[in-house]
């Protein structure tokens, strides 16, 4: 009776996950896992564990969803239970891409794997190929990411289709936003993926495509239609972080001063961490980059600067050619609005290996906007009057 009664708490607390009712689902959650505790059942306290993390999954929680994974992680090899272990293993995948050196979760995406393989299910085996997607993505190698994607999309049309095919389209929207291989056609596509999850989280990448096509006026009414008066209020769910990364982007992108702050202040707290939307679907790299982004768009370089410098040593940790080429274009921009002695000369440096890592990874987008700025260079420097 008391194992029915974990059991039957624990699948409560992860139905409320997408309401407003979070401190029910963190007592309701706590409460099964104590439950479980006193059966000493370790099968029922792994089940207990994994709604656990379930209930708090978002960036406030991370230490009690780690020691809740690792100890998962450990009943499942206990009891050679491999569906535990497989449990435990993308709650660990998820954790480490935040905090963790990147060889941490690709130990962890290779382990998932392996189980994957031995028990041949296909869900399984398409979310081993999501994440190799993401990781492909995180290193430029984007042929791999494509390949991937369609590895996974086949293995999971046998099970939870539609959430496969939604992964599926948000992970190729942002690889054609990447590559400049945005149009009419993929801003309407991400449009109406957007209308079927209504609020801030799915809107954002289609307010992000129609910037990149230059609908600005558009993605400007879209973007004051999404976001609530109250940043604040936005929920600390799993997608809060690759959100609010995505959101810097257009916010910056449109010069959206208002929002700026207040976005700043909310990500500043997590500035060691890397941003990660959902299971790690996508990998958005270090929060402090993005607090670099927000901090020029309000109008302190020096600020943003100090940011740019973290966010791209953590990239360069990371492994991500394109995080590091897309962090030194907005080292550029910090330094062009500077414009200290010196800074300029930095900037045109940073900007051509930008642009030269950007056209070798075939990023369009990217080799534009260090384009764009290097004519903003020049234009400022011809106004200047010569030194007497």
């Amino acid at each position: 009776q008391e194992h029915t009664r974990v059991r039957l708490l624990g699948w409560l607390a992860q139905a409320l996950y997408w309401t407003d009712q979070g401190e029910r689902r963190h007592r309701l959650s706590r409460e099964a896992l104590e439950a479980a505790r006193r059966t000493g059942d370790p099968t029922v306290i792994a089940h207990a564990l994994h709604s656990l993390h379930v209930a708090l999954w978002g960036p406030r929680h991370l230490e009690d969803l780690r020691a809740a994974a690792e100890e998962m992680l450990e009943l499942g090899r206990s009891l050679g239970d491999r569906d535990i272990q497989l449990k435990a293993y993308t709650w660990l995948i998820t954790d480490a891409l935040q905090t963790d050196p990147i060889e941490v979760a690709d130990g962890y995406i290779e382990d998932y794997a392996r189980l994957a393989e031995e028990l041949h299910r296909p869900y399984l085996l398409g979310y081993a190929e999501s994440m190799r997607a993401a990781r492909a993505h995180l290193e430029g190698r984007f042929d791999d990411m494509l390949r991937s994607m369609a590895a996974q999309l086949a293995h999971s049309e046998e099970a939870d289709a539609l959430r496969a095919q939604e992964a599926h389209r948000w992970q190729r929207g942002l690889l054609l936003l990447d590559l400049g291989r945005v149009d009419d056609v993929l801003v309407d596509d991400l449009a109406d993926l957007a209308a079927c999850h209504p609020g801030l989280t799915f809107g954002v990448m289609s307010v992000l495509a129609q910037v990149t096509v230059d609908r600005l006026d558009e993605a400007r009414v879209e973007l004051a239609g999404l976001v609530p008066d109250d940043l604040a209020s936005i929920p600390r769910d799993c997608m809060w972080a690759g959100t609010l990364a995505m959101l810097s982007r257009v916010v910056c992108a449109l010069g959206a001063v208002e929002y700026a702050r207040p976005l700043y202040d909310l990500l500043a707290t997590f500035g060691e961490r890397n941003a990660v939307w959902g299971s790690g679907f996508i990998i958005f790299g270090p929060v402090s980059g993005y607090l670099g982004m927000l901090a020029t768009t309000f109008g302190e370089p020096d600020v943003a600067l100090g940011h740019l410098e973290h966010a791209l040593e953590r990239s360069r940790q990371l492994g991500s050619p394109p995080l590091v080429a897309r962090t030194r274009v907005e080292m550029a921009r910090a330094l062009l609005a500077r414009r200290s002695e010196g800074d300029a000369e930095r900037a045109r440096s940073l900007l051509e290996d930008a642009r030269g890592v950007a056209s070798d990874l075939g990023m369009a987008s990217l080799a534009a906007e260090a384009d764009h700025l290097a004519a903003i260079d020049r234009a400022q420097h011809a106004k200047l009057p010569e030194r007497p």
